[in-house]
């Protein structure tokens, strides 16, 4: 016999999670049904349209200041589900992520080969205060879909005080070479001297390797 048909997955917000603290920039992430129609996403009294997958997957990109809130989303299928997610926005985090920057030209070395990563050459830097942050932890989310390797979230951890300045960096080469297209978005995870962990994200969705 042919199993039953399994219903479709819950409206869910997937991040930020309740009692996040979040730098000035920040996403909202989750997924639901399939083939969903105007998500929008709510942070007090702030609403943003979302990117999209036919998945199910969405994303929005905030920009709030100091204070408290609380998150939701709503879409055709419906309210996001747990609907009672606070969050604690700091303007003044101690870290400022700067936009993403591409190879400068097209990569000579192995082009036409397969094994190529086409994210090799890509770079994302900031700065950070040495006095609050520890460790700076990189990610990405494609239209709210975590980019992951072997299941598993990709991480790169970022080089702090390079040339002995407060700057960081990382290259992308992490990202598995399958994740290619538009609708990407950088996040960061920075660990505070008091082991506090504060998520924020860049400014705008950018387009990846084609």
């Amino acid at each position: 016999m042919q199993p039953p048909p399994k219903g479709d997955p819950p409206f869910l917000i997937d991040a930020p999670t309740n009692g996040s603290v979040l730098g000035p920039t920040f996403s909202v992430n989750g997924s639901g049904p399939p083939n969903m129609t105007n998500i929008n996403a709510r942070v007090g009294n702030s609403s943003q349209p979302t990117m999209q997958q036919p998945s199910g997957c969405w994303e929005a990109i905030f920009n709030m200041a100091t204070g408290t809130y609380a998150v939701s989303a709503s879409s055709s299928a419906g309210n996001a589900t747990p609907g009672a997610i606070s969050v604690t926005v700091d303007a003044s985090p101690g870290i400022s992520i700067g936009t993403v920057t591409p190879p400068p030209g097209p990569m000579m070395d192995g082009a036409g080969d397969p094994q190529t990563n086409p994210w090799s050459g890509w770079k994302i830097t900031g700065l950070y205060n040495p006095a609050v942050i520890k460790k700076v932890w990189i990610y990405l989310t494609h239209k709210g879909e975590d980019v992951k390797v072997f299941g598993n979230t990709a991480w790169g951890e970022a080089s702090l005080g390079a040339n002995g300045t407060n700057t960081w960096s990382r290259d992308l080469g992490f990202v598995p070479q399958g994740f290619r297209g538009n609708g990407f978005l950088i996040h960061y995870n920075a660990h505070r001297l008091n082991d506090q962990i504060v998520h924020g994200t860049i400014l705008n969705f950018f387009n990846g390797p084609q």
